[in-house]
């Protein structure tokens, strides 16, 4: 252990041992995400899988997916990487663009009359 910083080659990850783990990462960092990712990931999935609350999902999601593109990276796993890369690039498009039509928030829109911009159709019909 040198400044703080190790290679471990067994980390504790919630009773299950992940051997050969070597990247120059804290320890207590390495730690800390190995005990947070077994809850963190699988609320995650869900909420996207349902289409709930889909961009807080996927704003919580983001530091995640950027973690773990971190540390493979620095593990030089290239394979993992471009899978990962991957998820990343997915989670932007679904950030940037409204694909939510068959989740739950997509049908609360639809029910409220809120999808494709019908509120402002609406708005102008009344108008005249």
């Amino acid at each position: 252990m040198a400044n703080g910083i190790v290679a471990t080659r067994h980390v504790d990850y919630i009773g299950i041992t992940a051997p050969d783990f070597e990247a120059p990462l804290p320890t207590a960092s390495v730690r800390a995400l190995a005990y947070v990712i077994p809850f963190w990931e699988p609320i995650l999935g869900v909420l996207l899988i349902l289409g709930l609350r889909t961009r807080v999902a996927l704003v919580l999601g983001a530091p995640l997916m950027a973690m773990l593109t971190v540390g493979t990276a620095l593990r030089d796993q290239t394979t993992a990487l471009a899978i990962q890369l991957l998820y990343s690039i997915s989670f932007l498009i679904l950030y940037c663009e409204s694909y939510d039509l068959f989740g739950i928030d997509g049908i609360v829109k639809w029910r409220r009359g809120h999808l494709f911009g019908k509120e402002n159709v609406n708005r102008e019909s009344n108008s005249d």
